[in-house]
């Protein structure tokens, strides 16, 4: 290869697969994902490790399961974990990331250190972490390592806004209250999340996070993270980038900005099935994930059409802000050489079940997300329906670049798959998830086939099983149904048997002895 070729790690948050025109949804408008999917390889069946956004990000940037990051839901992901950012920028690149890394803790970040910033810095975070250790100290400090291997970082996450705030001020601070109102966070200019007036809720109660917003597309932080993309990008023209532009939304609160709140009329939207939680709800469920199905149960029809027309308008807001990123790179001239990988850290209920967000019941509407592969003229478009895994973004990009993959890696290189080579993914992909104080997000393991669905809940003995062939909804749960329970007893060995044969390579075994 002459030259080193770009990189960007286009990423969205609780975007679940079939929300993409691409991706076979009639109604949702995505015209410039689905151009980036026309002229690249789409991976029709892409799940992820966690359905949270910090374990599934670090899986993602690692190409590591979560309990070998040892980010098992949320909390940091220490710094001697090598990320693609540091592999990258030890070749040879330039690195940048804008918009929601979220390697770190938020909350911590909020709360406790009282700054609005994303730190992307591992240091402040040892101490209360419990891993205040010389190596670990002298890996953050490791100017490869540091802010997990990007140069330039602008943080904005769904709670940590400063960034966005800073320039939000400057640029159109009439906007700035709307903002604070809508989004979680600190407040600014005396205004708080859910402040009425200047917030318009809907729904209210029992639904918090539900806004006809009053922010304009024009400064909204979807905005804002492409723009410093770009920004980045051209700064950087000539010499090779990896840039990662990590966006938001459509993670909740639901608040598309204007006009993209008004795309879709509510009305036009389809009401989720009317089916009782007894047929898949197991007995001895925790109360914590009892609490959250029963939330939602038994809301109107008017919540789930305005919850997904407002989710649609969030995705095509941020379709439009990926059209100006191809567009950046085609007036650049870059276009060609410029590898981007698109890929979300989880999905999003979105009235499955009659449930909204995410939580510790792993339907396919919060594992299976987008993940397409595009690059200039050097792929052929192609659509692959093997079984893949989010790990494998991190090995795959190494091998199409030329460069080796650090040990310890445990996703899979699918370069030969993009290549046009013969479909070879997984015979079952895996998800798992530890608990959060949040009690709707309890300890969970998950083993996916393309026929069957085990989900277990090892700490209160009970689960889920689905035949995804006859029932690719999942609203049948045949996890207690006794002419099922042989299939049930394989797929727990094979559980079992993945957990082994996929614990942490690292360090790795030299001799018997």
């Amino acid at each position: 290869m002459d030259s080193l070729p770009n990189v960007i790690l286009l990423m969205t948050d609780q975007h679940r697969a079939d929300a993409l025109g691409c991706m076979g949804n009639a109604i949702v408008r995505t015209p410039n994902f689905d151009r980036l999917a026309a002229r690249g390889v789409v991976f029709e069946n892409a799940f992820v490790q966690s359905p949270v956004c910090m374990a599934s990000r670090a899986a993602i940037h690692t190409g590591r399961y979560p309990r070998s990051t040892r980010v098992r839901s949320m909390g940091l992901l220490p710094p001697e974990e090598i990320t693609l950012a540091e592999a990258l920028k030890r070749a040879g690149y330039v690195t940048g990331t804008f918009g929601k890394l979220h390697l770190t803790s938020m909350g911590y970040t909020l709360y406790d250190l009282g700054d609005d910033h994303e730190i992307d810095d591992a240091r402040p975070f040892l101490e209360p972490c419990g891993i205040l250790t010389t190596g670990m100290v002298a890996a953050a400090a490791d100017p490869c390592k540091q802010r997990y291997g990007f140069d330039v970082t602008v943080g904005a996450g769904d709670m940590t806004w400063g960034y966005y705030l800073d320039w939000l001020q400057a640029v159109a601070p009439e906007h700035v209250k709307h903002h604070c109102a809508e989004n979680w966070g600190l407040g600014r200019a005396g205004v708080q999340f859910g402040d009425s007036p200047p917030a318009t809720r809907m729904f209210y109660p029992p639904i918090r996070d539900f806004f006809d917003s009053h922010l304009p597309a024009e400064v909204h932080p979807s905005r804002f993270i492409v723009e410093q993309t770009l920004r980045f990008i051209r700064a950087n023209r000539d010499r090779p980038f990896f840039a990662h532009c990590s966006f938001v939304d459509p993670h909740h609160p639901f608040n598309a900005p204007p006009p993209y709140n008004r795309l879709y009329d509510p009305a036009d939207m389809p009401v989720p099935a009317a089916v009782g939680p007894e047929r898949w709800v197991p007995p001895g469920m925790p109360r914590g994930v009892q609490a959250h199905i029963a939330k939602t149960a038994d809301s109107p029809p008017e919540l789930w059409q305005w919850a997904l027309a407002n989710y649609y308008g969030m995705i095509s807001h941020v379709d439009a802000c990926v059209g100006r990123l191809l567009d950046g790179l085609e007036t650049l001239g870059l276009a060609d050489n410029t590898l981007i990988v698109f890929i979300a850290d989880h999905g999003e209920y979105a009235g499955d079940h009659r449930m909204l967000y995410k939580g510790s019941l792993h339907f396919d509407s919060i594992l299976r997300v987008p993940f397409v592969v595009s690059w200039g003229s050097r792929l052929q478009p192609r659509r692959i329906q093997a079984l893949v895994q989010e790990i494998d973004v991190y090995p795959t990009v190494m091998a199409l670049l030329g460069l080796p993959s650090h040990a310890g890696v445990q996703g899979r290189d699918l370069s030969s798959m993009l290549l046009g080579g013969p479909e070879a993914g997984y015979h079952h992909v895996t998800c798992e998830l530890d608990a959060l104080l949040d009690t709707s997000f309890v300890p969970s393991q998950t083993i996916r086939t393309a026929e069957w669905k085990l989900e277990i809940f090892p700490v209160d003995r009970t689960g889920l099983l689905f035949d995804l062939r006859d029932d690719p909804a999942e609203q049948h749960n045949l996890f207690f149904d006794p002419g099922y329970a042989k299939i049930r007893e394989e797929l727990t060995f094979d559980l079992l048997q993945h957990r082994y044969e996929t614990k942490d390579p690292l360090p790795i075994r030299l001799r018997g002895a």
